[in-house]
């Protein structure tokens, strides 16, 4: 029996029951405990997930300049080498800037480029510099290739097949009737015809070209691909 918060209940020792005032009433236990439901067994997980897939095979990155024939290398080493690599980096930054100038200003610009960074030339070496890279940019048969509209240092990235390709044009135009590109070797032998230059340079050329394919008039596609 209960009243209130007054309770008799079992005593802790022997039979005898005893009072016992609590401050809250005594938790009852529930007239019957609920059944568990019947779990589901696990469901199999599928093979593949313990299955290792391994690292995936490494493509390397196709470059076009990778792919220009050794032969065209220079051999040249030591101070002759160094020298070289010097003249056409100097001649390659020219042929880049140069068309940015006003034409009555490209000489002054020419000379003094040179002068601050061909102190490993004499007088008449630097002369040899500044006239050459004027005179290809003034070449009419350039005219487009450096005219308004062309870019220098364009980057070209794209997939052929399963590998990457990219690599950089070093002058680019695109007109109405071809697509004009300039590649630039300063650490090869310049060839000394143009047979020599198509077969040595053959590979990046095609290579460029189905890169470019997708993206160029049809019109244009038997020059990109010759």
């Amino acid at each position: 029996e209960t009243s209130g918060l007054l309770t008799i209940e079992a005593g802790d020792y022997g039979d005898e029951q005893v009072r016992r005032y609590r401050k809250t009433a005594p938790e009852q236990a529930p007239p019957f405990a609920a059944k568990a439901k019947p779990q589901a067994p696990p469901a199999a997980l599928p093979e593949w997930l313990s299955t290792s897939i391994g690292a995936p095979a490494h493509i390397p990155t196709l470059r076009p300049s990778q792919l220009t024939a050794e032969a065209g290398a220079s051999h040249s080493s030591g101070i002759a080498r160094r020298r070289a690599l010097q003249r056409g980096t100097m001649t390659h930054r020219l042929l880049q800037s140069l068309p940015e100038i006003p034409p009555e200003h490209r000489t002054e610009a020419t000379q003094r480029f040179v002068g601050r960074h061909g102190t490993d030339f004499n007088a008449t070496e630097r002369d040899g510099i500044v006239s050459r890279a004027l005179a290809i940019v003034a070449d009419p048969r350039f005219a487009a290739l450096f005219a308004p509209g062309s870019r220098a240092e364009v980057p070209i990235v794209g997939q052929i097949g399963a590998r990457t390709v990219s690599g950089i044009v070093d002058r680019l135009v695109v007109t109405p009737e071809a697509v004009l590109i300039a590649d630039y070797k300063s650490d090869r032998r310049a060839p000394r015809s143009l047979v020599e230059t198509k077969v040595r340079h053959h590979p990046v050329r095609r290579l460029d070209a189905a890169l470019r394919a997708p993206y160029v008039p049809a019109t244009l596609q038997d020059d990109l691909w010759g």
